[in-house]
């Protein structure tokens, strides 16, 4: 089920699994939409409610020109939970686990838990996330072409989880050509100030809600060391590696990441 919220000059996107009971709030990633959590939500088995938001620029949400830093979509993930009855277990992948860390420091009242994955903490102007973005072209001439070019990016992710991205990710246009679910001249000016002055390492020590970080071993996203370093800077936080997998968490390893979250959350396999 969808509903949408009128916030801050734009529409969010909203998806709904389950009852309306304490929710948790799942944060996708560049590129992501709400459906990226489908495997872990079903893996939960309806162990707890779960909404899923779609960011500006992505899925059903609006696609304005500008906003895109972590400090304007943290804002509006919270005025988004202020509108749902606060506070909320946050869980994001990717960029949407680096909102949520600044939704947790700046907006604390809104978080009750936090578990963040493949946090993109430390990347810069040639780090892998801002790369795939520099050379994300804004269509494509067949479906197989855009999922080829997933695929040439996912590398690892298996040709299962290839074909249900690019069909989430891809629309067929009028003009016959295959686009984004999503605006890519958003996601590039993502990439050219997306912590707009944050420094996230000094708000990291800010977040007072209990937090799990979750890291896959082969990840390239995410160094070991600066995982090993936000799980001490955080308060009492946790820190997690899954085996044998990079950074499509979500993707990849959905029993994995159920098997955390229910273990954070206090509930029985």
């Amino acid at each position: 089920m969808y509903r949408y919220f009128d916030i801050r000059g734009l529409r969010f996107c909203i998806r709904r699994w389950g009852t309306e009971s304490e929710p948790i709030l799942f944060l996708h990633g560049v590129h992501g939409t709400s459906a990226s959590w489908d495997g872990v939500v079903q893996a939960l088995n309806g162990v707890r409610p779960a909404i899923g938001m779609d960011l500006r620029g992505h899925g059903g949400s609006s696609w304005p020109d500008d906003g895109y830093d972590v400090r304007t979509i943290a804002d509006d993930v919270a005025a988004v939970v202020q509108e749902m009855s606060p506070p909320y277990d946050i869980v994001g992948h990717g960029f949407g686990a680096a909102a949520a860390l600044v939704v947790a420091a700046i907006h604390p009242t809104v978080v009750r838990r936090l578990l963040m994955s493949e946090l993109p903490i430390d990347d810069r102007e040639t780090g892998p996330v801002t790369r795939i973005i520099r050379e994300t072209p804004e269509s494509f001439g067949s479906f197989e072409e855009g999922r080829q070019f997933l695929a040439e990016r996912m590398v690892g992710v298996s040709a299962e989880t290839i074909d249900r991205r690019a069909s989430e990710r891809l629309r067929r246009d009028l003009d016959g050509r295959w686009r984004w679910r999503g605006s890519i001249s958003g996601m590039r000016a993502l990439i050219k100030r997306p912590m707009a002055g944050f420094n996230l390492w000094e708000l990291a020590p800010r977040v007072l809600a209990p937090t799990v970080v979750v890291r896959g071993s082969r990840s390239i996203v995410f160094p070991v060391e600066s995982f090993e370093r936000l799980a001490r800077v955080i308060p009492g936080a946790e820190g997690f590696q899954i085996a044998n997998v990079g950074q499509a968490l979500p993707d990849e390893r959905p029993l994995a990441m159920a098997h955390i979250l229910r273990g954070f959350l206090g509930a029985k396999d």
